[in-house]
């Protein structure tokens, strides 16, 4: 199947010292979904190309927490292994032209899941900041 993603988010910060930060972010792209588990091996991919734009305005007092990458791609491929084991990738690549890390992965994750229907399970690995972990997700709760 083909899924078109879209995205609009929005962030305001005022400080106590008068100064603000705020930003208004666009983002679209298509998403490519073959298989459907219904065979033990390989019958699932997903394929998924999001390119988000910020719009900013203004700066934050805290260094950490300044919207410095304006332009982000991020890329994401699931396939099925066997069963319900799922070999997932992610990363969100930086391509704001006057940034530090311009072309680089800034944000990034492999992950190896359980995945059935109500529920998710799994291990991760960050290799942008190299930490990882254990997941669990529960799907289906309102």
């Amino acid at each position: 199947g083909l899924i078109f993603n879209t995205r609009l988010q929005g962030s305001y910060s005022f400080y106590e010292n008068g100064d603000h930060q705020e930003y208004l972010g666009l983002g679209m792209g298509p998403e490519l979904v073959f298989g459907s588990f219904k065979n033990k091996y390989f019958d699932y991919t997903r394929l998924s190309v999001f390119p988000f734009y910020k719009f900013n305005n203004g700066e934050s007092v805290f260094k950490f927490d300044q919207n410095l990458e304006n332009f982000t791609l991020d890329i994401a491929l699931d396939q099925q292994l066997m069963g319900p084991l799922i070999l997932k990738s992610m990363g969100t690549l930086n391509l704001t032209n006057d940034s530090d890390n311009y072309g680089e992965f800034i944000d990034s994750k492999i992950s190896l899941s359980w995945k059935k229907r109500s529920y998710e399970f799994g291990i991760f690995y960050q290799p942008h900041n190299q930490s990882g972990g254990i997941s669990f997700d529960l799907f289906g709760f309102q």
